[in-house]
């Protein structure tokens, strides 16, 4: 360890103060406790004691002044001090140099991703809305959490950010304060590659103000599409949070192709061939049974009317006159 000539001179004037205190407190504790001794030559021997301290302490006051005021100088003159000696370590300074990496600024344009930030509800669904309430400045939403089941706490059962095909029921759960009952909200299920709305709902809500909720979407395997999904939760207009998630793995078609091969079975066709002919054959029937009304019959019934001229007008032959 190097040590210099002014540090040596201010640790030596500082051991110097220190023995001159206790020199002089030493000496005075002295005096006073021989004063108390009732024997002389004990009395006297320790007073004298106290004395030389005494004067050793201002020894050390007389040398502290020195080392502060004196000793530096007189040392310098013995060995004078080599200026050059301390410029050598300024040469560290070239390594401000290192502010080039400054150039990293320019993944700044990484600023692109806010296009993300503001998405905004379709039309077709703004022109549902029924309710006229405006939503709470301090409304929020949580991010939401995709799980296949949910608990009677409206909480999600294993959440996933992955889905494996097959899929048929995606639950979106979140938690919620600060709602108006009464005001419009909506979510909105978007396929990311084609930005197609696959599911959506909106309506007023009639829930209470803070707790947790949750939105759902139950399609058929074969519709939802492998890909990410975005769900957008809005209140009124405004968009208030949002989750994504994705889907993996074919879809399950071959499920449809085995139940297609069973319906062009030809046992119905010649049932049903058979009973075209017995309706045929029954009209036909019908139709023989009508020609028996066509019957005459009663043109007969007509003859009897002839009896309406019994001719009994010829009964007035004989009158009265010829009996004059």
């Amino acid at each position: 360890m190097q040590v210099d000539i002014q540090t040596a001179v201010q640790t030596a004037f500082v051991l110097s103060l220190i023995a001159f205190v206790g020199c002089l407190i030493y000496g005075i504790s002295l005096i006073r406790q021989g004063k108390k001794i009732l024997y002389y030559h004990k009395r006297q021997s320790q007073i004298s004691t106290g004395w030389w301290y005494l004067l050793l302490s201002l020894l050390m006051a007389i040398s502290a002044i020195f080392l502060n005021k004196q000793a530096e100088p007189v040392i310098y003159k013995v060995f004078p001090p080599s200026p050059t000696m301390t410029i050598s370590p300024s040469i560290t300074m070239t390594s401000t140099i290192t502010l080039t990496p400054s150039i990293t600024v320019s993944p700044t344009i990484t600023l692109t991703p806010e296009k993300s930030y503001t998405p905004q509800i379709p039309n077709v669904i703004m022109e549902q809305f029924i309710s006229t309430i405006q939503p709470g400045e301090n409304t929020a939403f949580s991010s939401l959490i995709f799980s296949r089941k949910i608990n009677e706490n409206n909480q999600a059962i294993t959440p996933l950010t992955t889905f494996q095909h097959p899929v048929t029921d995606i639950y979106g759960a979140f938690s919620y304060d600060s709602m108006n009952t009464g005001v419009q909200w909506s979510s909105v299920w978007v396929r990311l590659q084609d930005q197609e709305v696959v599911c959506y709902e909106t309506k007023p809500w009639d829930a209470s103000t803070g707790g947790y909720g949750y939105t759902d979407c139950h399609k058929g395997a074969d519709q939802w599409l492998p890909g990410e999904y975005d769900v957008q939760i809005y209140v009124g207009e405004r968009w208030i949070s949002s989750g994504k998630f994705s889907i993996t793995g074919d879809l399950p078609t071959a499920t449809f192709t085995k139940t297609a091969s069973h319906t062009p079975s030809n046992t119905p066709l010649p049932t049903n061939t058979p009973t075209v002919t017995s309706t045929r054959t029954t009209t036909s029937t019908r139709t023989t049974t009508f020609t028996p009304t066509v019957s005459k019959t009663p043109l007969p019934s007509r003859t009897p009317t002839i009896t309406r001229t019994p001719k009994p007008t010829e009964t007035r032959w004989p009158s009265p006159t010829l009996k004059n």
